[in-house]
């Protein structure tokens, strides 16, 4: 009898533990789970593989301590705008600025090697972690 009551307990608790893990996830696309903080998966040099414009190449690096830098590469002219970042209170947005121009993105998908972002029209951009 005893076994059963175990089995029985293990079962409920399985049972719970797989609707709190399903309920909590934070972003639309994911992870539903990650060992990593939002912060160090969001840190890192990311390059724009999908977006709305031409670019030849565009890439973000993102700091723990706030900084960011976006490069825009052309052929062989490369420039380069510092600015500041930081998550919305929920951890639901990403705000950018760029000498005062502050942009606000959703985060869709926050994995460690993949990042998708929404602005406010609903234009989506996909980011690749080329460099943690």
């Amino acid at each position: 009898m005893k076994t059963y009551k175990n089995f029985s307990l293990l079962v409920a608790l399985t049972f719970i533990l797989s609707l709190g893990l399903t309920s909590c996830e934070k972003y639309e696309e994911g992870p539903s789970l990650s060992l990593l903080s939002k912060k160090q998966r969001m840190t890192g040099t990311w390059l724009v593989v999908e977006n709305d414009d031409d670019n030849d190449e565009l890439t973000y690096t993102i700091d723990s301590d706030g900084s960011i830098t976006m490069t825009y590469r052309d052929g062989n002219a490369s420039f380069s705008f510092d600015g500041q970042w930081n998550f919305s209170d929920d951890k639901e947005f990403i705000f950018t600025d760029f000498n005062d121009d502050v942009d606000k993105f959703q985060i869709i998908r926050l994995k460690n090697k993949e990042l998708i972002l929404e602005d406010d029209d609903g234009d989506r951009t996909v980011f690749e972690k080329v460099e943690n």
